[in-house]
């Protein structure tokens, strides 16, 4: 039973071991295309820009990258290798 407990610790602390999600900026460009067209939809009475902007934000959201302390990643813009880049967002 301890042993079972050790390795169940050890792979929540494992780096890279939980599973990938939105970071903090891609929530903050939805949650921001969202106030935005309710902020127009409101102005005009009409729903059609909140579908919209949340439509791009959403588009929009996956596109930041975080890398944690522990990681490099390989960059590519069309096929094409642009860099290797450390922590942080890029």
């Amino acid at each position: 039973m301890a042993v079972m407990a050790s390795v169940r610790r050890m792979q929540e602390y494992t780096p890279g071991s939980s599973t990938p999600g939105m970071n903090v900026v891609a929530v903050a460009i939805l949650l921001g295309a969202i106030a935005t067209g309710g902020a127009v939809s409101a102005l005009l009475l009409n729903p059609v820009p909140v579908v919209v902007t949340t439509v791009i934000g959403l588009l929009l959201a996956p596109s930041p990258k975080i890398a944690q302390q522990w990681e490099r990643a390989i960059v590519l813009r069309f096929g094409r290798y642009v860099g290797l880049r450390g922590p942080g967002l890029f």
